[in-house]
């Protein structure tokens, strides 16, 4: 007998296609932070400080089954730049970078806030993620 059901969240229920929007933004608010800083960042130098943020969750989410919060993910992109920040300039930034997701959240997948009500009607139910 069925007692629960789980769903995962991402492209399951949620489909993020505004991730390179949300990344358009992560560069603009780090380049314009640095730049109050002194630190005038290139588009390269840029760039490749982001794609290590993301290997660096990838790898944290493979090896370690856990996701990475935007302070780590922040502290890993200024590492590859070879910057620090003050620690109120870095707060504001993980603030920011974290609340991008609900300034551009993922669209629900068609159907799944149906099936999930259907479903809520007979079963216990949980997201995992």
């Amino acid at each position: 007998m069925i007692k629960a059901v789980t769903f995962d969240f991402w492209n399951t229920l949620f489909v993020d296609r505004a991730a390179p929007d949300r990344e358009l933004l992560r560069a603009q608010v780090l380049a314009a932070e640095l730049l109050e800083l002194g630190c005038r960042v290139d588009e390269t130098r840029l760039s490749a400080a982001l794609t290590h943020g993301f290997d660096y969750f990838d790898r944290v989410w493979r090896d370690e089954h856990r996701t990475p919060d935007a302070a780590e993910i922040l502290d890993a992109q200024l590492l590859e730049l070879g910057v620090t920040m003050p620690p109120d300039v870095r707060e504001r930034v993980i603030e920011r970078f974290a609340g991008l997701v609900l300034e551009l959240p993922p669209d629900e997948v068609p159907g799944a806030s149906r099936i999930v009500a259907e479903l809520a009607a007979s079963y216990q139910l949980a997201v995992i993620c």
